[in-house]
């Protein structure tokens, strides 16, 4: 397994990271119905084509497996496809976005999670996140208002006198 930080988005790439993309989401969005899926998958493209850093997992074999988007410095998606699942990818993506972030001066992470999606919230949780609370309502698709939870990790600690980033 390989990781690559991809600067050229091509329509293959594309179209092997929506594959990945759906893969994800029928395993781990149990809230959302096939049909739903369906309408979000078709703004998928256009999400890729304009995430400032794109982080792509390769398994020699299969192509991509796996990817991580982040923008200013927020995680803004991690995909994982469903034959990967289970692998600890998904955990070593994140570490890696952490230890970025840390080496940026940044002291404190926060991930919000679309729920239920029980994975995710294993997954901050394994990774040291503690909950800070549920937005209600805060979350649009398909016709439909879901919840959003957030949690939250220390990933230095605060200075009395922090230095300017």
């Amino acid at each position: 397994m390989k990781l690559i930080e991809v600067k050229e988005r091509t329509p293959l790439l594309i179209e092997q990271l929506t594959k990945v993309w759906e893969s994800s989401v029928k395993a781990t969005h149990l809230f959302l119905s096939g049909c739903e899926i369906e309408k979000i998958k078709k703004f998928v493209p256009q999400a890729l084509k304009g995430i400032d850093c794109l982080i792509v997992a390769e398994s020699e074999s299969k192509g991509p497996v796996a990817f991580m988007g982040v923008e200013e410095q927020t995680l803004e998606m991690l995909f994982i496809a469903s034959e990967a699942r289970g692998k600890g990818l998904g955990k070593k993506l994140y570490l890696i976005l952490m230890e970025i972030l840390r080496l940026q001066g940044i002291r404190t992470v926060y991930g919000g999670v679309t729920v239920p999606n029980v994975k995710s919230e294993r997954l901050h949780l394994s990774l040291g996140f503690k909950p800070l609370g549920t937005y209600h309502h805060t979350g649009y698709k398909c016709g439909k208002w879901y919840d959003v939870t957030w949690f939250e990790k220390a990933l230095a600690p605060y200075s009395s006198n922090p230095e300017p980033i």
